[in-house]
């Protein structure tokens, strides 16, 4: 059903492929699934719960008074079922920008079906596939389900009315101002070293466990618990404070008309508040000290949250742990790689402009505002041919394959348009961007004239970082960009290096060197380039780059030249030696004889450790295992593993972990 595009439309043949259909020859199962829909999509469903819209089966139109369609809304009919699908997908967005994302939009739906359930709404057999749900519409839905097998239980206990929202006191909610600012907790490291924490009432809503709150009725007051530790917020010595709930009436609050004040009367928080439920998160996600966009990308948050950020990308701050790279805090910030972090207030006050940017002041600590001056520009090379992608000389609405220069033809910008890392790929050189037509054709068009051409894709995936790709809608298969054609081809060889391409950080037009560029993703080394064709005058055996000095001896890397080490930050060769370096590329061998078998949990591919306790309690069970809880974080439970994740292969010490999905179990390599 995705060629509906449009609803209500006045072209009868385009409104008719918006209609539901019947999917089973017994006539029973009615799907409304039009995930293209992008304009009056809520004025469909509304039209579908309200029996207001015609259905069809065998491409045959039934009215809405026909007897089949009338057959899914009688209540006496346990034979039926209707399956509405509320979500809309990536490819089919016509105006993705920074406020019209997947999430934005599922957030609207999800408001306007929230609003239409009414107190004594009943739906018969109807079922709703949702994004980015809340718990209390889930609640409005199961208690809206017509149904004479349901078991509801008396949920009277759980349930308080505040300025006419009704509130489920298991449940988490965020605390909004007028200002769009959340009620939370912050903590900040003092200078000493000591950290502190603080109740803001005026900063940016973010994603976190402490940022959401239960509202606990108590006589004709609330407490106001914290959903991270169960603590409840407090008002004493002229200030906002976190303690352990008791029936003191510093805990106790009077929620009325938006205003939070204390029982007593003598203090209120600023400004007006609504209480707004919170999004559905896998439980996995509850208690991270970072954003779970970094476990989604396969990485761990950083044990030191207050580690030195190195590096800031789309996906938000990262630093390095023991060699590997982890994600720090909640939000992504650019001045963070300056040493500062980004002001937090929904409106804060410029103290200060320069060339990096405007800055704000938070806590006696200067932070900044917004996104520091900084232009990334990209260029795109494939792996076999060494050429770049270019805009083409004589027709701008062309791609073309040449020599990688900084000139602004072979420079792209790259962002992120969504959470799943699908990427928009901009010309610098006329604005345009890359589109492929039917997932195919490859060409360069206005960003917002593709919008609205069908069948033209312009997100893409970097598959395995080495593919540049596009989701063919129709078959849900990768075609990939070949550099042969220089289109996306259906089917690629993984083994031809002409649909392997990457992508090079310019900064200023000069490709930055890793190990001295702070932005970039990764600061190890690069390893030395082929020799150019000048000689360099020095008696150094390998042309362009020094010879490490005596006390150099540490070997970093090894080619057919020789050895390689370090010196003043950059590479310099080690004349003379001969000896294998331990960090060369290692070659791998199997131990038939002695190869030792290590059981491990499902929840180490997925960056969480095992429980010490085999028989621990379960917590939770998801699609991966069961779960249990140590030391207030989450661990996986030995065996009980249902679908585990291939292992990437890393490195401990000396030896390689290869897991071995048939066996469940992982292995050891050793390096030789």
């Amino acid at each position: 059903m995705g060629d509906c595009e449009k609803y209500p439309d006045s072209d009868k043949e385009d409104e008719q492929k918006c209609y539901p259909h019947i999917h089973n020859r017994n006539k029973n199962v009615l799907v409304q699934d039009n995930y293209n829909l992008f304009s009056g999509k809520s004025d469909l469903v509304q039209n579908l719960l309200d029996h207001k819209i015609p259905i069809f089966f065998n491409k045959t139109e039934y009215s809405k008074d026909d007897e089949l369609t009338n057959s899914f809304y009688e209540s006496k009919n346990e034979d039926i079922l209707t399956i509405d699908f509320m979500n809309i997908q990536v490819v089919s967005l016509k105006a993705i920008t920074n406020s019209d994302s997947i999430e934005s939009i599922a957030y609207r739906m999800n408001q306007f079906l929230s609003k239409y359930i009414k107190e004594g709404t009943k739906f018969h057999n109807h079922w709703f596939v949702l994004d980015y749900p809340t718990n209390d519409l889930v609640r409005k839905i199961y208690k809206s389900i017509d149904s004479s097998t349901l078991n509801k239980r008396n949920e009277i206990s759980n349930v308080v009315q505040i300025d006419g929202f009704v509130i489920y006191t298991d449940f988490d909610y965020y605390i909004v101002s007028a200002e769009n600012a959340c009620l939370q907790r912050r903590t900040v490291k003092t200078q000493q070293g000591y950290e502190e924490e603080f109740i803001k009432s005026n900063y940016k809503c973010v994603d976190n466990k402490k940022n959401k709150w239960r509202i606990m009725p108590k006589d004709n007051y609330y407490n106001i618990k914290s959903s991270y530790d169960a603590k409840c917020l407090s008002y004493s010595k002229s200030r906002l404070s976190m303690s352990y709930c008791d029936d003191s009436q510093s805990k106790q609050f009077s929620i009325k008309n938006g205003k939070i004040c204390l029982r007593s009367g003598n203090y209120c928080l600023d400004s007006k508040f609504q209480i707004q439920p919170t999004i559905i998160k896998p439980i996995r996600y509850e208690y991270l000290t970072c954003s779970s966009n970094y476990l989604k990308a396969g990485y761990k948050c950083c044990r030191n949250q207050y580690a030195k950020v190195e590096k800031v990308d789309d996906i938000g701050n990262w630093a390095k742990e023991n060699g590997e790279w982890c994600g720090i805090g909640y939000e992504r910030c650019s001045f963070e790689v300056l040493g500062y972090h980004c002001c937090s207030s929904v409106n804060p006050k410029v103290v200060k402009e320069d060339s990096y940017g405007k800055w704000g002041e938070e806590d006696g600590e200067l932070c900044g505002i917004g996104e520091m001056n900084r232009v990334v520009l990209f260029r795109i090379r494939n792996v076999k041919t060494k050429q770049c992608i270019l805009v083409n000389n004589s027709d701008g609405n062309l791609i073309d394959l040449g020599e990688c220069t900084t000139s602004n033809h072979s420079l792209w910008h790259v962002t992120n348009v969504d959470e799943y890392n699908n990427k928009r790929i901009t010309s610098d050189k006329n604005g345009k961007c890359l589109f492929a037509a039917n997932a195919c054709t490859s060409g360069l068009e206005v960003c917002e004239n593709v919008m609205n051409i069908k069948d033209r894709y312009m997100h893409f995936e970097f598959v395995e970082d080495k593919y540049l790709c596009v989701k063919n809608n129709r078959n849900q298969k990768y075609n990939c960009l070949s550099s042969k054609t220089l289109n996306f081809e259906e089917t690629y060889d993984k083994n031809d290096q002409s649909f392997q391409w990457e992508i090079q950080d310019i900064d200023g037009g000069v490709i930055t060197r890793k190990e001295t560029d702070p932005y970039n993703p990764d600061r190890n080394h690069d390893l030395p380039k082929d020799s150019p064709d000048n000689t360099s005058t020095s008696d150094c055996p390998v042309d362009d780059y020094p010879c490490c000095s005596p006390e150099i001896t540490e070997v970093a890397y090894t080619d057919e030249k020789g050895t390689w080490g370090i010196e003043n930050d950059g590479w310099c060769f080690i004349s003379g030696s001969t000896s294998t370096p331990k960090s060369s590329e290692p070659t791998t061998t199997v131990n038939t004889t002695t190869t030792t078998i290590i059981t491990v949990c499902f929840s180490e591919a997925l960056g969480y450790p095992c429980c010490s306790d085999p028989n621990a309690a379960v917590a939770t069970t998801d699609e991966f295992g069961q779960w249990g809880i140590e030391n207030n974080e989450w661990c996986g439970i030995l065996g009980s593993e249902t679908n585990v994740p291939t292992l990437t292969p890393t490195i401990n010490t000396e030896t390689y972990y290869l897991y071995n999905s048939a066996s469940n179990n992982v292995y050891t390599l050793l390096v030789s």
